[in-house]
């Protein structure tokens, strides 16, 4: 649960001003840690329906942390803490590629 509320304060934060259309390379960074917890969270098992009460808050960000909740839940999760930490990183690797592209 700690995590959830870390993804929340770090969305809100990240949002501040900031839009997905208008990225810079700050936003992008931030991205990738937002996508870090979101993936860290599905790969200890926190249940999908929890993480998207946190993401339908009513707040505007919820609809970014909806759809990293979803990209994370449609990929496998795993056992062992090598493969979850490789998991992890590699989400947030293609979350922050995704954004840097949005740049061009």
């Amino acid at each position: 649960m700690r995590l959830i509320l870390g993804c929340m304060i770090a969305l809100s934060t990240l949002m501040g001003g900031a839009t997905i259309a208008r990225a810079d390379d700050a936003f992008c960074q931030q991205l990738g840690e937002l996508a870090k917890g979101v993936m860290q969270n599905r790969q200890i098992g926190v249940n999908m329906s929890d993480m998207m009460k946190v993401a339908d808050s009513g707040r505007p960000e919820g609809s970014v942390l909806r759809n990293l909740v979803m990209m994370a839940y449609d990929t496998p999760q795993y056992s062992t803490e090598a493969m979850q930490s490789a998991a992890v990183q590699e989400f947030a690797n293609q979350i922050q590629l995704t954004c840097y592209k949005s740049q061009k």
